[in-house]
């Protein structure tokens, strides 16, 4: 059985790219289920925090498992977590990319020459993953569950084209569900699927949203789509694509489930390397003695980053439409 998994990270602010990401999985064929908590327990082993020299490796919601607060407390890096996480799961899907640039370059091959002409987007962190005589034994114990995780891809919408998105006429729900179904798609497409293989994807709901067939029906526009439920608990859909029978879920607290969360953990990861990105630009531009203190983007502290750097706005005539989510 193939296993499909989407999250995001960057829903939510005004400031930095929205990314999606998602990952496929081979399980076992006896594996077979029809919901996430059918299938639970068969991940339970990745969320058993595991050590990677000083940093935790653990598959569990990406808020969890990034520790922001540790900057105020001078502790460790708080990427570090997500870091080594990442670089366990790269070194089980087989990535041979040995630092985060290049390896940005193939997962987000489809934006990455859009976001790499954005000013404060363009410095990537020259970060490397780590070696893999450091992650094997957190590779060889994840794999023992009988499942294997075989690849990651992932979305990076930017300011600009989160707006231009909308202008469209797309609303936010409408352009989180069309990115991330796009994305299922070509997953699939890049997959090799048996013709009696059975597909299971799995979502977080997006922004609250119940009803998804005629997404469903506009992505896969050559599909047949059929609703089996669209309950407050969860919205599913049987699918049937180029020959691949594909059943989607669309699950309140989707990210609970093992698959999901280690999607949102490469979404975190990317989003808020780039956000150093972005913090990094900026406090470049303003030059000795003019200290800019970072953001995350959120929408109250956003306002108080972007009040901060008006003068830069006006110096380096600054679209605000490439900089700042108008929704």
């Amino acid at each position: 059985m193939k296993i499909i998994a989407t999250d995001e990270a960057g829903y939510g602010p005004k400031l930095g790219p929205l990314v999606v990401g998602a990952t496929a999985w081979r399980v076992a064929d006896e594996w077979r289920a029809d919901s996430p908590d059918q299938l639970a327990d068969r991940f339970a082993l990745l969320k058993k925090p595991l050590k990677c020299q000083a940093a935790t490796v653990v598959v569990d919601d990406s808020k969890s498992v990034f520790k922001s607060k540790s900057v105020a407390k001078g502790n460790v890096d708080p990427l570090a977590n997500l870091h080594a996480t990442v670089s366990a799961a790269n070194r089980w899907c087989h990535s041979t990319a040995p630092a985060f640039d290049q390896w940005l370059s193939e997962v987000a091959a489809e934006d990455v020459k859009l976001f790499s002409q954005v000013p404060w987007l363009v410095d990537l962190p020259d970060v490397a993953f780590e070696n893999h005589d450091r992650v094997d034994g957190v590779v060889d114990s994840w794999s023992a569950i009988g499942a294997a995780l075989q690849e990651f891809r992932c979305r990076v919408i930017t300011a600009n084209a989160f707006n231009q998105a909308c202008e469209s006429g797309l609303n936010k729900a409408d352009l989180l569900s069309q990115t991330t179904l796009s994305l299922v798609r070509d997953v699939l497409q890049r997959q090799t699927i048996a013709a009696d293989e059975p597909v299971q994807v799995f979502c977080d709901r997006h922004g609250g949203r119940r009803y998804y067939a005629s997404v469903l029906q506009h992505v896969f526009e050559d599909s047949e789509v059929t609703v089996v439920s669209e309950s407050k608990q969860q919205s599913v859909y049987q699918l049937r694509y180029r020959g691949v029978d594909a059943t989607v879920h669309f699950t309140v607290k989707g990210d609970s489930f093992t698959p999901v969360a280690m999607s949102s953990i490469y979404a975190k990861y990317i989003r808020e390397r780039l956000m150093q990105s972005f913090n990094r630009y900026f406090q470049s531009i303003a030059g000795p003695g003019h200290a800019v203190q970072p953001t995350a983007g959120y929408p109250v502290d956003a306002d108080r980053f972007l009040l901060e750097i008006q003068p830069l706005i006006k110096k380096q005539r600054i679209d605000l439409k490439k900089l700042v989510r108008k929704r």
